[in-house]
Parts: structure tokens; sequence; C-alpha cells
């Protein structure tokens, strides 16, 4: 660890940064902190009806300059663990992660 952060010092504290980022967001949501609110609950419907129905959205319903990948991941968290707000806004969680991550590879 001392060669790490003697050669990469700004890395490690960006990935210090990113896992405190990360565990304080997940502690907040299993506090069931902050309410649902509408976008969420949009990609919620999305979610299930890409599951249960089999639709194939491509805009955020209702605002036709959104896209709907969120919604398809969300579909897909709810077939591998059930559907709920918790998997949503987990799945959110992950996308954060991978967003923060694209640019240091």
């Amino acid at each position: 660890m001392v060669t790490l952060w003697k050669k990469y010092p700004y890395g490690v504290c960006l990935i210090c940064l990113l896992v405190c980022a990360v565990l304080l967001r997940v502690l907040l949501l299993l506090l069931g902190w902050p309410s649902l609110d509408s976008d969420e609950a949009v990609i919620y419907l999305m979610a299930s009806h890409i599951l249960d129905k089999g639709e194939h959205p491509i805009f955020f319903y209702g605002q036709y300059y959104m896209g709907s990948f969120e919604a398809y991941f969300g579909a897909l968290l709810f077939r591998l663990f059930g559907s709920s707000v918790l998997i949503i806004r987990l799945g959110m969680v992950s996308l954060f992660l991978g967003f923060e991550l694209a640019p240091i590879s």
C-alpha cells in the first residue's frame, strides 16, 4: 500500500473517495432516504413493462429526449433480484460508479 501511495497518490485518493461515496449512498438507501420521486417511479414502471409485458421503449415515458437505458438495466435487475425500489436505486448507484470509473481506464 505504501508503494501504491507513493507511486499513485491521486489514484489512491480517488478510489478512497469513490468507495466512501458509494458506501454512503448505499447506507442512505438502506435507511430509506430519500423518498421515491416521479422519475424513479417512471423508471420502475418502464422496467416493469419491459419485464412483464415485453415492451421495448426507446425514450423515457413522456420525455422524448431522454433514453431508456436505466429502465432496461432495471428490468435485468428485476429479473435477477425481484422488483423493488431499492433494486432500482442500487442499479443507479452501480451506473454512477461505472460513470465515475470510465475515465480511469
